[in-house]
């Protein structure tokens, strides 16, 4: 039997693209990620309310990826290779992950993963910091 990561799931919304049917029946554009907390590794990945090819295609670009490098070279990614009327609302949606990932750990860091906000915006140094320290305990939880 496999020993299985602990994971957080993040979601990001963002409009529609504009003249397409999504817009017309969800006005939304979604996004949700399963995510290693160890290292940030994707390890899931859905787009709700897009064709299986689709959402099978964005899976192959995004599983493996590592959050904890920061979210621009998904977008890149993403922009280079899926070339459909949703691209910008996908990378509007990533960045949105991006962002929650990254306030996410600062509460980590801040010792209150339930807290609604960061705690303190100098909190980058204890991000990183947390970051190592997380590895190898979450190992021992596994």
């Amino acid at each position: 039997m496999a020993i299985e990561e602990p994971t957080i799931l993040l979601t990001g919304y963002a409009p529609a693209p504009k003249g397409t049917v999504m817009q017309e029946k969800q006005r939304l554009f979604g996004v949700v990620l399963e995510v290693e907390m160890r290292n940030g590794r994707i390890v899931g990945a859905d787009v709700p309310g897009v064709t299986d090819l689709s959402k099978d295609f964005f899976r192959r670009v995004a599983i493996g990826y590592e959050l904890s490098s920061g979210v621009d070279k998904l977008c890149e990614k993403v922009r280079a290779r899926y070339w459909t009327s949703s691209t910008d609302s996908l990378i509007a949606c990533l960045k949105i992950i991006g962002q929650r990932y990254e306030e996410g750990l600062k509460r980590l860091a801040c010792g209150d993963p339930r807290s609604a906000s960061p705690c303190d915006p100098q909190s980058t140094t204890r991000v990183r910091e947390l970051r190592s320290a997380l590895r190898p305990q979450l190992a021992r939880q596994a």
